[in-house]
């Protein structure tokens, strides 16, 4: 899901990135910065605890800038490459 686009200088640019929980009007910090509490959620009696990289139907653009999604993707980058290592380590040692 990419959010609309805008003409800049001749190339078109992506205002908002993908949409994420992360970069969403809702959101706030719950457990930085892989899980966000979502306060529509919350109003809507729905779970308000989500993963920041995640998006649902209630998605509004935050003009606000946050690091959040930055640093959910460097977390589990990390964990993929730890995943990775240990699968090559057990299959090195089969």
């Amino acid at each position: 899901m990419v959010c609309k686009s805008i003409k800049n200088f001749g190339e078109e640019k992506d205002v908002f990135g993908k949409k994420y929980c992360g970069n969403c009007l809702h959101h706030n910090a719950y457990d930085y910065p892989t899980i966000i509490f979502c306060m529509k959620r919350l109003v809507l009696g729905l779970n308000p605890k989500v993963s920041t990289l995640w998006c649902c139907e209630y998605w509004e653009p935050n003009m606000q800038e946050c690091f959040c999604i930055e640093e959910a993707k460097k977390i589990l980058a990390s964990k993929r490459n730890q995943e990775n290592s240990s699968e090559h380590m057990v299959s090195s040692q089969g």
